[in-house]
């Protein structure tokens, strides 16, 4: 019995999608000097985001691999949620918000490119979320690497003079 072969649209060039290429282009346009111009002049809700995305971060590294307890210091409920298929989903969807607000024009530098990362990370997530539980974990471990990715990428930009 034959397996059929999928079906690659045109649309992306005879070639399936690259997750990882579309998040290097994003950062590679980040880190854009005009682009950087452009984060520099952000509202105080972007940096606010990127301080609590820069604390979560910290935290997350702080802790060892066997804590599995709720850390105390975390005053919102919302570290746990960072995990599993909606915690991924609902990391991707407030990236693209502070990416709106970061970028105002939508289709200005940075934040194209951007939303193009963002949204195969979305088709990616939405096609791990069918897998068995083992290839699912496998997935969820490379999508969570490439919204960190975009993450420091972002707050990088934002605050240049301080590293992640």
């Amino acid at each position: 019995m034959a397996v059929a072969k999928k079906a690659v649209g045109k649309a992306t060039g005879g070639k399936k999608p690259d997750v990882a290429h579309a998040v290097d282009l994003a950062l590679k346009v980040i880190d854009n000097p005009a682009v950087i111009a452009t984060l520099d002049r952000a509202s105080a809700a972007v940096k606010a985001w990127a301080v609590r995305a820069r604390e979560h971060r910290e935290i997350r590294a702080s802790r060892p691999v066997t804590d599995t307890q709720r850390p105390s210091d975390v005053k919102s409920g919302r570290f746990v949620d960072r995990f599993g298929q909606k915690g991924l989903e609902h990391r991707s969807a407030e990236l693209r918000q502070a990416a709106a607000a970061a970028f105002p024009d939508p289709t200005g530098e940075g934040r194209v490119e951007l939303e193009r990362a963002l949204d195969q990370i979305d088709r990616y997530l939405a096609a791990v979320g069918r897998l068995p539980l083992v290839k699912r974990k496998q997935g969820h471990w490379k999508a969570d690497d490439m919204l960190d990715r975009l993450e420091d990428g972002l707050v990088r930009a934002l605050d240049p003079g301080r590293s992640m």
